[in-house]
């Protein structure tokens, strides 16, 4: 989810960072670490953490079909991957901010916009996405069951999408041609509907009369 939005931001605003951050070794670390993370949650099935559920139980969401010991197996391989590609971001952007800064000896309002930016991408991907995983971990682990711990269970499909609007209200919080450009897009769209209905109307009030 964080490396998504990060992605994201950086097409969407093209800044300066984006040789750095796409070259080819980060390519390969970030390659790597989808192959490892697969492989890794492939291995959990061939020792027998995966689904243990009763048989004839039908169940509506893959995860109610897990068992504890999958559920904290992938719980923390999730995680671990989660945080190593945050730091990876985050001492990128850190290089790069001080290479400028050594540079220019001043930091461009730009970049600090941008730094602003990503703090808040982190922010959210941390309390939408690693909070409540972190919470169902640890009561798994201590196999204790409350209002709490289902409440975190439940909420981790509202909050991924949660997580996806907020980074789109990130993107525009801090720059103002983004929100130009979304207004403008919206502005499109609600002339092509209008435009749409008119037309519609005109044809069937030519066909009723007809």
């Amino acid at each position: 989810m964080f490396l998504i939005a990060v992605d994201r931001f950086i097409c969407i605003t093209q800044l300066h960072g984006t040789t750095l951050i796409n070259n080819k070794t980060f390519i390969w670390i970030r390659a790597c670490s989808c192959i490892a993370f697969v492989l890794f949650v492939s291995l959990a099935v061939l020792i027998g953490l995966d689904t243990t559920k009763p048989p004839g139980v039908k169940t509506c969401y893959i995860t109610m079909g897990w068992s504890k010991s999958y559920m904290v197996y992938f719980s923390s391989l999730t995680s671990f991957f989660s945080i190593a590609i945050v730091v990876a971001y985050v001492l990128t952007f850190i290089s790069y901010w001080w290479y400028k800064k050594q540079a220019s000896n001043s930091i461009i309002h730009r970049e600090r916009r941008i730094a602003q930016t990503l703090i808040l991408i982190v922010v959210a991907y941390l309390l939408c996405w690693c909070l409540p995983r972190l919470i169902t971990i640890v009561y798994s682990r201590l196999g204790v069951e409350n209002g709490l711990s289902r409440a975190m269970t439940g909420s981790i499909g509202y909050l991924n999408a949660v997580n996806s609007i907020v980074n789109v209200a990130i993107y525009g919080f801090k720059h103002r041609q983004i929100r130009s450009g979304f207004l403008n897009l919206i502005g499109f769209a609600s002339t092509k509907y209008v435009a749409g209905n008119r037309l519609f109307t005109t044809v069937s009030s030519t066909m009723n009369h007809r």
